[in-house]
């Protein structure tokens, strides 16, 4: 064992609070159980096909949680016996909420959580989602210290004091909430997991709010698949599921998650199936009805496909506030397999001023590695069926493909670790996902108009050698975006969203991640991660850019103090390599305050990534 994993190990010794004995002894219980599960879900991952492992990102996570736990088993069994220092998980004192910088970037998450556990594992916060309803605002993002919280405690929630109090599994997602319009926030630590220990938060978190005080927060998971009298009873491995988290009390606090789509687990398939890439939206015109999107992949042969696997895009809908949904009959927008060697990933939804539903996704193409695909975007009325999908364009494929540890963690391969190529741009973040979704909804005359957006290399391709990748080049990507005025039937030929250029003697630059949004008078507002002004294309800043004629002209500007550089796989937690997915930009969905918010990642000088907030007019 390295000794960065040794002093992982012996730190996690140091941090517990003395605990009664018969406690102690069923959270230990509780993490052996955890522990068998992580590592059958691991050996399911390992049987994917190599292409599929590509897409299977709450998979790869469990995998990876699976290595985590088994080398930190050490350290929690001592926890477990109650030994260690007291007063150990106490935060940094003087940090309670988050303000705005000098810049203006607000802190979301808490600094002072970082080192709460132990100083060795490198936490991260990514991926971050937001929701505005009134001067209360979340911030949902994935967050490794949440994973040690709610390991040792079995409970959401900052709950100093107090250990192993809870019976639940764990969280990879943290939250933080505002009520001043997102001047400040405070990180109130993991999204409750609930009470059942083979429930596992994987991340992918998405947003939504009705009124100030409810809020939705729809997140990718792994449930358990031991239902008595069923083929799979005794956990032999959780499944991949969608599960919904409800909050009545602007964000403080999350109800248990219910399960709302899942693998049927009385056969075999359960392993061979998963449901991922979820997004939440509430209707404008309708504050009732809720609408989840997401992709559903099967893994086994199904009737009409000749090979797995097959994928489909699914909207399932609640209209009684998100207390029941039809998830028995979800509204399905598109189906793909193996034989048209294409796969759907990722979903974006949103909702027009009279509850039309514009989903957007990628369809990619596993036959080429993933380096060729589509935006594609198909709508529905409520209650009515979807239009075909609609191709806005193909996209070129930014970054070049590298290896990447598929599961366990850190960068030592031992025996029996497998790598698998994934596409990444430079500083090894994956580039998928780089796409968003606005549908106007101000009333006005360009009410109804739909945007979309995504990053493509069609100006930068095959432009720099680079020796690690399968082809041997790296393309560089900038921001692109076309438009829809008939709700999504035709769009307009697409156009390039940055003002610069991609320079032909110099080193080029990539631009990715972009995000939109359309506030309550019509105007329209992007951002993306850019690195334009770095020669070496590395350091990334924020971008962003507002159009008051729906899209025909943009005035562009940097956000200050928003330069960071990437920082991937240090996190002995977190160790995935995803940036900025579930990023999103919003408004004030009761339409009463003017402007554009949303998080980012923001790497300080110390390499520790955290959430920022960026709000403008």
């Amino acid at each position: 064992m390295c000794m960065r994993l040794r002093l992982l190990a012996l730190s996690l010794g140091l941090i517990a609070l003395l605990a009664p004995v018969s406690r102690a002894q069923s959270n230990a219980d509780r993490i052996s159980r955890i522990k068998d599960n992580l590592n059958n879900a691991n050996q399911a991952f390992q049987q994917l096909p190599d292409d599929v492992k590509k897409t299977a990102h709450p998979q790869r996570r469990m995998a990876q949680l699976s290595g985590v736990v088994n080398r930190m088993a050490p350290g929690l069994a001592r926890l477990s016996q109650g030994q260690g220092a007291s007063g150990g998980w106490q935060p940094s004192p003087g940090w309670d909420e988050g303000e705005a910088d000098e810049n203006g970037l607000v802190q979301v998450n808490s600094p002072a959580r970082d080192l709460r556990f132990t100083p060795f594992a490198g936490f991260t916060q990514n991926n971050s989602a937001t929701a505005r309803c009134g001067d209360n605002v979340v911030v949902a993002f994935n967050d490794s210290g949440s994973i040690l919280e709610t390991l040792l405690t079995g409970q959401g929630g900052v709950s100093f004091g107090t250990v192993a109090s809870g019976t639940g599994g764990i969280s990879a997602i943290g939250y933080a909430t505002s009520h001043n319009g997102g001047e400040s926030f405070k990180d109130r630590g993991a999204v409750n997991p609930g009470p059942d220990v083979d429930t596992i938060l994987l991340g992918q978190p998405s947003v939504a709010c009705s009124d100030p005080d409810h809020f939705y927060l729809v997140q990718a998971a792994a449930v358990s698949s031991g239902v008595a009298g069923t083929f799979n009873a005794g956990h032999f491995s959780p499944v991949l599921a969608i599960v919904l988290s409800k909050s009545i009390d602007s964000g403080a606090t999350w109800s248990d998650p219910v399960t709302l789509v899942a693998p049927d687990t009385s056969t075999t398939l359960a392993f061979q199936e998963f449901f991922q890439d979820p997004w939440i939206a509430v209707d404008p015109s309708n504050s009732k009805r809720i609408y989840i999107s997401y992709t559903h992949q099967n893994n086994l042969r199904v009737p009409g496909c000749t090979l797995p696997p097959t994928s489909t895009v699914e909207v399932i809908t609640s209209v009684d506030g998100g207390q029941t949904f039809n998830t028995g009959s979800p509204l399905l927008l598109d189906s793909e397999c193996f034989r048209t060697g294409f796969i759907d990933t990722g979903t974006r939804m949103a909702i027009s001023s009279k509850g039309r539903v514009t989903v957007a996704w990628e369809t990619s193409d596993l036959l080429l590695g993933l380096f060729q695909h589509s935006i594609a975007v198909a709508s529905f009325a409520p209650g009515g069926l979807a239009t075909p999908p609609v191709v806005v364009d193909m996209v070129s494929q930014g970054g070049s493909e590298i290896l990447h540890l598929a599961s366990d963690f850190g960068n030592f391969i031992e025996e029996g670790e497998e790598m698998i190529g994934i596409f990444a741009l430079q500083g090894g973040f994956e580039n998928q996902h780089g796409f968003d979704l606005a549908v106007d909804r101000s009333g006005g005359p360009t009410d109804g108009n739909v945007y979309v957006a995504w990053d493509d290399s069609r100006n930068g391709f095959s432009a720099a050698t680079e020796l690690e990748d399968s082809l041997g080049f790296y393309s560089f990507t900038d921001i692109l975006f076309s438009i829809s005025t008939d709700g999504g039937q035709t769009f307009t030929p697409t156009r390039q969203l940055n003002s610069d250029l991609q320079p032909t003697t110099t080193r080029e630059h990539d631009h990715f991640r972009p995000v939109l949004a359309v506030d309550r008078r019509g105007k329209v507002a992007a951002c993306w991660y850019d690195r334009r002004n770095d020669p070496q294309n590395y350091q990334f800043e924020r971008f962003c850019a507002e159009s008051t004629d729906a899209g025909a002209s943009w005035a562009e500007f940097l956000v200050p103090g928003s330069l960071s550089n990437p920082v991937t796989q240090q996190d002995l937690l977190l160790l995935g390599t995803g940036m900025g997915q579930n990023d999103n930009l919003t408004t004030d969905f009761s339409g009463h305050a003017p402007g554009f918010l949303g998080g980012i990642q923001w790497t300080s000088s110390g390499m520790n990534p955290d959430i920022k907030f960026v709000k403008f007019r």
